[in-house]
């Protein structure tokens, strides 16, 4: 009888221990299949092609014109350097942060400013050229398709024009301090957005072509390679859209500001970053061709040469990298060796007092090829998620399996009731 009724007592525990057990190994199969599926999934879904997370919010952003190659900066002081596939290349260490980044089209040369006053010039290997230093923060910088020129806006309420030696060949004073600069693709024409609700466009002896009132603050500005096409962002939630004498063509408008915004170099693609966490896909009509969301405020945005491609520097820390599905990637390319920087109209700038040029190892790069353009491969970093995710449901079921157990005697994990003499 006493045998019965322990039969029959752990017999129900068996019953109750091995549903639960199947139902643990169930849930851990669901899990595991979850961790593999969802973040391909949504990678396919949404275009994304790799991110990657830094120490602190990412404020700028630059793509070469066959993303080949990716620059962002971070409020942690740091410009960071990738391939098209997501790969760190190298990275630059500052004292300040770094606010503003540009890469050339052909993605020889890398230029960054920083809140510390400084303009810097490197090659794509990480070996810095040159570095000059404003009276005040560096807000945004430009670069030309091939690094003859180099643009540079200031909070000291200036425009700066350099050649690839770091020679500054001239300096234009505006109202307010230059929130953007852009330069078409062979250094004819610069943009530039300011704090007073205007956007400039000089030619390259540093005359002003032109200049458009807005309603608000510029933010940014964008033009296309051949400078028929200027874009600019306004905080009055509005992105303009001039052509090349500073007419209005068109003006789209979004929920929130825009921070960011980039055009392709074919100026078919443009791509603006909002507060609200969006990075928009327009056309040179102005429709809205399709949208990406990021967790926090797109302060940064840039978009290959020819629109197939748009990385994204936002608020949580992240550089991302979509494929937006819109023309065919162009092929790989050699970037030629570099040359010498044409000549411009005007003589070299006089320095101000306060701020001055200062010359790093200026050289030509090696004649090594820029690292191969984005294949269009998924690769999102979830890996250690995965792996994380995975030993932690092993854990849970083993402690689950141990304590049923503890509490009814029998042995989940050998299936079987526990002899009479251990009980």
């Amino acid at each position: 009888m006493q045998m019965k009724r322990n039969t029959e007592k752990y017999g129900s525990s068996v019953q109750v221990s091995g549903r639960y057990t199947r139902m643990a190994v169930a849930l851990l199969v669901v899990l595991v299949a979850g961790c593999i599926a969802i973040p391909f999934c949504a990678a396919a879904e949404n275009g994304l092609q790799w991110k990657y997370i830094v120490v602190d919010r990412v404020g700028s952003v630059a793509i070469n014109d066959n993303a080949a190659v990716v620059a962002a900066g971070s409020a942690d002081n740091a410009l960071y350097l990738f391939d098209g596939q997501g790969n760190l290349l190298w990275t630059y260490q500052t004292n300040f942060n770094v606010r503003t980044t540009a890469v050339s089209g052909d993605g020889v040369y890398v230029a960054a400013g920083t809140d510390g006053n400084k303009v810097y010039f490197f090659d794509y290997l990480g070996s810095l050229f040159w570095t000059y230093t404003t009276p005040q923060p560096v807000s945004s910088v430009a670069v030309s398709g091939n690094g003859s020129y180099v643009a540079a806006g200031s909070e000291a309420n200036k425009v700066y024009f350099f050649d690839r030696q770091g020679t500054l060949l001239w300096s234009h004073s505006i109202d307010l301090d230059a929130r953007g600069v852009a330069l078409s693709r062979d250094g004819s024409y610069i943009v530039a957005g300011s704090g007073n609700n205007r956007i400039y466009c000089f030619s390259n002896s540093g005359d002003i072509l032109w200049t458009y009132t807005t309603a608000q603050t510029v933010t940014s500005v964008g033009i296309s390679g051949d400078g028929s096409l200027v874009v600019g962002a306004t905080r009055g939630n509005a992105i303009l859209f001039l052509d090349q004498n500073g007419n209005l063509l068109r003006t789209y408008t979004t929920q929130f500001p825009p921070c960011s915004v980039d055009v392709s170099d074919d100026g078919n693609i443009v791509v603006a970053g909002t507060e609200n966490n969006k990075a928009l896909i327009l056309n040179r009509e102005g429709a809205l061709l399709g949208s990406y969301t990021v967790a926090l405020a797109a302060c940064g945005v840039g978009v290959s040469g020819d629109g197939s491609y748009i990385t994204v520097g936002s608020n949580d820390n992240t550089v991302s990298f979509f494929a937006t599905g819109v023309t065919v990637p162009a092929p790989p390319e050699t970037p030629p060796p570099p040359t010498a920087s044409p000549g411009v109209t005007s003589a070299p700038a006089t320095t101000a007092p306060d701020e001055g040029f200062v010359s790093i190892d200026i050289g030509t790069p090696p004649g090594t090829a820029v690292p191969e353009p984005a294949d269009g491969s998924m690769l999102p970093t979830y890996a250690g998620l995965f792996v994380v995710l995975v030993v932690g449901a092993v854990v849970v079921v083993v402690l689950y399996m141990r304590w049923r157990k503890k509490e009814s005697g029998y042995d989940a994990l050998a299936g079987e009731e526990r002899p009479r003499w251990k009980r």
